[in-house]
């Protein structure tokens, strides 16, 4: 039985543990990660990844709903959550971790085989882009069906109040604003040697720092992000080397062309 740690109405830990389904009983509130696997839908928006939900789950059985989701347990963390849950439920392990949206707070309550059911979480929202999956491998005790639906056919069934999804409306208009308005940069942190085109080390030591952070949101907030880095290296590694620099790259770019500029 997983056991969930409590939280106080400031989303604050407990550090008290119940088991999941008094948890649900008595609708404390505990978190959760959810991740949306997504992919161009060679259009002008996404394609999202859709699961049918088991007809055996404790809480909408059959019904469509976000790629995977999953409890934070004991010992876990949002992030360690979101990577279990792709690796357990959709057999996706990704290259670069999923990249945190938004939080977001649920409370529901409904009854589900008889029983009373109350939901009372907060979701922290991932999304992972990825080029495609494989629709028939996924966790057949938890997911009965994978398929990929475009965002705006998914907005307008929920919308439409279609009882065959258990997505939150409001959550998935915030997740398509969020992606609507953001892109992925990798930032890239190091000298004049490591920088693509450089041409040289002129201004730096002989030494070579490359780091590359994924980064996700408006490329004003990539670049504020970048500048925080090179703070923070001038800060904990050295306050004299003078060339240190960020540059942005656009990670899907067979080249990884500097976009910076």
């Amino acid at each position: 039985m997983e056991r969930l740690e409590v939280l106080f109405q400031d989303k604050s830990l407990s550090g008290v543990f119940k088991d999941c389904d008094a948890v649900h009983r008595d609708g404390d509130l505990h978190r959760s990660a959810h991740v949306w696997v997504v992919r161009h839908n060679g259009k002008d928006g996404w394609s999202m990844l859709l699961q049918r939900r088991s007809p055996n789950k404790d809480s909408f059985p059959g019904c469509w709903d976000t790629s995977c989701s999953g409890h934070v347990v004991e010992s876990e963390t949002y992030e360690s959550t979101a990577l279990r849950e792709l690796e357990e439920k959709l057999g996706i392990v990704p290259s670069n971790p999923p990249i945190f949206l938004f939080d977001f707070w649920v409370k529901w309550e409904r009854e589900f085989h008889g029983q009373k059911f109350i939901n009372n979480e907060i979701d922290r929202v991932f999304v992972l882009e990825v080029q495609d999956v494989d629709l028939n491998r996924f966790q057949r005790e938890e997911i009965s069906e994978l398929v990929w639906q475009d965002d705006r056919t998914l907005l307008h069934a929920l919308r439409d109040l279609d009882k065959r999804y258990c997505i939150d409306l409001v959550l998935f208009e915030e997740f398509m604003f969020a992606v609507s308005e953001k892109r992925k940069f990798n930032i890239h942190i190091g000298n004049h040697w490591s920088y693509p085109g450089g041409g040289s080390r002129e201004g730096s030591d002989d030494w070579v720092y490359h780091e590359i952070y994924p980064f996700y949101g408006t490329r004003a907030a990539a670049i504020a992000k970048a500048e925080a880095y090179v703070a923070k290296f001038y800060k904990d590694i050295s306050p004299y080397v003078a060339s240190v620099r960020y540059w942005l790259t656009d990670p899907d770019d067979y080249d990884d062309i500097d976009i910076t500029r």
